[in-house]
């Protein structure tokens, strides 16, 4: 019989939490991965938050790679230049993030939404969505 480790954050995978904003790390940079259509990349960051452990993966897909600016802004609080730009140097970061409640091939999930800088989650969360 095969024997499996389950850690703590595949269990937070399958819990819901509610949604608003959350003190997160991120803990994995991926590197580049071919999307399932095979047309573009994927650079997939996972994110930790605070205090449950829950971990969200979040996509960024080559074809809209400028949809990092936001994530750039939020860890470093300056505008994200053109050129070239080391992903890596958002491993270990702390940023807010907004945390949303979505449906995904029928299944209620957890996904971000967009990002703010760590330490701002509460005041974030008084203005509307």
């Amino acid at each position: 019989m095969p024997i499996i480790k389950v850690t703590q954050a595949d269990l937070e995978k399958s819990k819901l939490i509610d949604p608003g904003y959350y003190g997160a790390s991120i803990v994995k940079v991926s590197g580049l991965e071919k999307s399932k259509d095979g047309n573009s990349l994927n650079q997939i960051l996972t994110f930790r938050l605070e205090p449950s452990g829950k971990e969200i993966a979040h996509y960024f897909n080559s074809k809209a790679f400028g949809m990092m600016a936001p994530l750039h802004k939020a860890v470093f609080g300056s505008d994200m230049q053109e050129g070239e730009f080391d992903t890596d140097t958002f491993n270990g970061k702390k940023v807010g993030v907004k945390v949303i409640t979505d449906t995904f091939n029928g299944s209620l999930n957890n996904k971000i939404d967009g990002f703010v800088p760590y330490g701002t989650e509460k005041a974030a969360s008084t203005v509307p969505y």
